[in-house]
């Protein structure tokens, strides 16, 4: 595959509400342990919202909002410059 990759600033998978009255929740940066974690987090997520208990207990770092990217608008520029240099890398071992 190639293309940009989705990663949280802190590379650590997050859960959570995005909403007030916490009906709409997301989990995701699961930062190449996808299957697992989409498991693990999606489990978290139903219990959750129907309100059982997590069948399995989370690391703290999963159940906070990820942090921002800071500069937003440069995301895009930073991102190629760390392809590019991954590409360079890859051609010169």
């Amino acid at each position: 595959w190639w293309g940009l990759v989705c990663l949280a600033y802190d590379r650590v998978p997050h859960l959570g509400p995005l909403d007030e009255d916490r009906s709409l929740w997301f989990a995701g940066a699961y930062h190449g342990g996808g299957v697992a974690m989409a498991t693990a987090l999606g489990r978290a997520a139903a219990a959750r919202l129907t309100g059982a208990p997590d069948p399995l207990p989370l690391p703290d770092f999963v159940d906070r909002a990820p942090p921002c990217f800071p500069l937003p608008s440069l995301r895009l520029l930073g991102l190629r410059v760390g392809y590019l240099a991954a590409q360079i890398g890859d051609a010169w071992p």
